[in-house]
């Protein structure tokens, strides 16, 4: 038995407990407890290695992110790991306290710059001598998955949208070596490239789920909340927060019924997209 474990005995009084202080606790408690360095210089020396390991391990390179993080998804995490760093910050000056919170939000920033430069990474190919048929394939089999990813779940505002359509025009510009101050329309670019639309793509992913989780059995939890309205309650002033279903409600209020015929659905799924794609053109 060590000199920390038989010290640990006499003041704890059961050794199960010693296991369970962290390290930093045990260094502070030795000192406080007796002038001795032989008896805290080894518990130091345990945390000034994992204080060692624990910069190596940070020091590491991360990953490259995968498809599945979307920019959509990860500019949400990021807004709302923001608004609790505010709000810590608001509610007290104790760094140790929302210091953490800070890091994993420089992390998800990161994490969306490598996102944002994937196109980027394919610089050579897509700006390069290819075929435009190569770099249509590779646009469509790379880039809009990752621009796509988790359409399904979205709530997007008009202005969301826009924004999903300006991205995918900068990425035919620059495939095409083309100016904004060409002024080039964005139909002549779309017949020139022929990749898939995002926003077509985005409702039709939305439509596919909808349909889903309609032909769910009714007491599967994703089809007990997409059918729940709170019948109690307020909701506060401003206007109404966007919810998933409203695309659906305002191209058909019986959409929901009409799920159970798969080839109905097919054919409205198509006028969704279309209808989806003529709004945000």
């Amino acid at each position: 038995m060590t000199l920390f474990e038989r010290w640990a005995v006499n003041e704890i009084g059961t050794p199960q407990k010693i296991h369970n202080i962290p390290p930093g606790d045990k260094v502070r408690q030795l000192k406080a407890s007796t002038k001795d360095k032989a008896v805290w210089a080894p518990e130091v020396n345990k945390l000034l290695e994992l204080k060692k390991q624990l910069a190596a391990a940070q020091a590491q390179p991360q990953a490259p992110p995968t498809s599945g993080d979307s920019v959509a998804s990860l500019e949400k995490a990021i807004a709302e790991q923001g608004d609790k760093v505010r709000k810590l910050k608001a509610s007290t000056k104790d760094k140790t306290v929302w210091a953490p919170e800070v890091n994993v939000l420089l992390d998800l920033k990161k994490k969306l710059a490598a996102l944002q430069t994937n196109f980027w990474s394919i610089k050579k190919l897509l700006k390069g001598n290819l075929p435009l048929s190569l770099k249509r394939k590779l646009v469509d089999s790379s880039i809009l998955p990752i621009l796509t990813y988790g359409a399904q779940t979205w709530s997007l505002t008009e202005i969301q949208k826009s924004k999903l359509k300006v991205c995918q025009r900068a990425m035919e510009r620059s495939i095409l070596s083309v100016k904004r101050t060409d002024r080039i329309r964005n139909t002549t670019l779309r017949s020139k490239t022929c990749i898939a639309d995002v926003g077509r793509e985005t409702a039709r992913l939305k439509w596919d789920w909808a349909g889903h989780i309609c032909r769910m059995h009714p007491k599967r939890w994703a089809q007990v909340t997409t059918q729940w309205a709170p019948l109690d309650g307020q909701r506060r002033r401003g206007r109404p927060i966007r919810r998933w279903r409203d695309d659906l409600d305002a191209f058909r209020n019986d959409w929901q019924n009409l799920a159970a015929d798969r080839g109905s659905w097919k054919s409205e799924g198509e006028a969704f997209a279309q209808q989806w794609d003529i709004e945000n053109g």
